[in-house]
């Protein structure tokens, strides 16, 4: 699904996809996602804000073999990226590295999925900053085009910031407010004005 030949207009791939009040007590609850791709095919995404429970990076080079001495994989989460191929790992990262898979999607982010990623990063040669999800979201043609419309979710452009830099908890927060959106204020019964 991901493809870069065309040439973007009308489509959000590179933004931050944020759920709204609507979304409340669903898996997408304060989601906030990374849109890799949004073309006339559909759409994919990684959230970035939900981690997984009990699992760190360090549970991932272990099971797929690989030893690591760094030090800040020990409590480095793994994120629940969605409810599509939960077993894949992606990782969204900066595009100061550029490994064997490696796909550029906007601005200065990339998204690698191959274990090269991992033994490279386990050696201290991966990437700056990145985020490693199991799993991504996934709309059908039209469908997130759709569930913005019913105010599901806004969008925002991406900063490294928010990505890489806020805190779990608070990159739900940092994104509405970058929209000058009061969160104490923010309804739960949305419309079209």
């Amino acid at each position: 699904m991901l493809r870069k030949e065309h040439n973007n207009i009308g489509y959000l791939e590179g933004n931050l996809l944020v759920a709204t009040p609507l979304l409340n007590g669903s898996a997408f609850e304060k989601a906030v996602i990374y849109l890799c791709a949004h073309n006339e095919i559909g759409s994919m995404g990684i959230l970035i804000n939900h981690a997984i429970n009990n699992l760190k990076y360090i549970d991932i080079l272990t099971q797929v073999g690989i030893n690591s001495s760094e030090i800040n994989f020990k409590n480095t989460p793994v994120y629940c990226g969605g409810p599509i191929e939960s077993a894949k790992g992606f990782i969204l990262h900066t595009s100061d590295y550029y490994g064997l898979n490696t796909q550029v999607l906007h601005d200065n982010i990339s998204l690698t999925s191959t274990i090269d990623i991992l033994q490279d990063m386990a050696s201290g040669r991966g990437p700056h900053k990145r985020i490693l999800a199991l799993g991504c979201a996934g709309w059908e043609a039209g469908q997130l085009e759709k569930e913005i419309k019913e105010n599901a979710w806004i969008t925002i452009p991406a900063t490294e910031t928010i990505m890489f830099d806020a805190d779990d908890a608070d990159k739900w927060y940092q994104a509405t407010n970058s929209l000058g959106i009061n969160n104490v204020n923010y309804s739960y019964f949305v419309g079209n004005a």
